[in-house]
């Protein structure tokens, strides 16, 4: 797996409790495509309270996700990308930093 991590945080103050957000850009490749990987992407993004969308990419062989949520979910998200649902077979998660936009949800995009 591989990660650029120049870190792009949106920090929040609510109370006197400080909120982080980052969001990733995120690519799998492997046997990723028909595979069921991208309604047990939302479904595990919604577990961990994470926003943002997940499309087949161009390459047959490649899903592209961005989500979004507090940085210790995002790596909690990520270590189960490497593995994916059963059907799957995860070659490579590449993933790197982009600006938060404060999504309110998880969506497939078609």
């Amino acid at each position: 797996m591989s990660r650029h991590c120049a870190e792009v945080l949106l920090c929040n103050r609510q109370g006197g409790r400080i909120s982080c957000m980052e969001r990733l850009h995120i690519l799998v490749t492997g046997r990723v495509q028909g595979v069921g990987f991208r309604n047990a992407a939302q479904s595990q993004a919604a577990a961990l309270g994470l926003v943002g969308w997940v499309r087949n990419a161009e390459r047959f062989d490649q899903v592209e996700m961005e989500v979004e949520g507090p940085p210790e979910k995002l790596e909690a998200f990520l270590e189960w990308l490497k593995v994916g649902p059963a059907l799957a077979k995860v070659m490579d998660v590449h993933a790197f930093a982009i600006e938060p936009i404060e999504e309110q949800t998880f969506r497939i995009l078609r």
